[in-house]
């Protein structure tokens, strides 16, 4: 059975994709509703009653925080779901040959260089 890979490339491209799709449509939602993140944080003090700092935090961790955490957890993510299995076995990088007892430096099955 062939396993499933991605290269830390690509894993790390679609997380970017991802967390730049959501700063979009963040920005967007707030260009939408006329907010600005000096509003947002005031709403959270009048609201939950919490201090200037905390709240300045928080709203502007919206915009620059949570698209990286967003980031990394997809990466992390795609990380466990595409990388390869561990079992054990040394196996070629272009067909995935196990290369147990092999006795020159190349896949017999493709001929790789190892």
């Amino acid at each position: 059975m062939k396993r499933r890979r991605l290269h830390w490339f690509w894993r790390g491209a679609i997380a970017t994709i991802v967390a730049f799709c959501y700063e979009i449509a963040l920005v967007g939602t707030l260009a939408e509703t006329g907010w600005t993140l000096d509003e947002i944080e005031q709403w959270l003090v009048r609201v939950f009653a919490m201090p200037d700092d905390v709240a300045f935090v928080l709203a502007y961790s919206s915009i620059t925080l949570l698209p990286i955490l967003l980031a990394l957890g997809v990466y992390g993510g795609l990380t466990l779901w595409l990388s390869p299995s561990d079992d054990g076995e040394t196996h070629c990088r272009k067909c995935d040959y196990i290369l147990r007892g092999i006795s020159e430096p190349r896949c017999p099955e493709c001929g790789e260089r190892i």
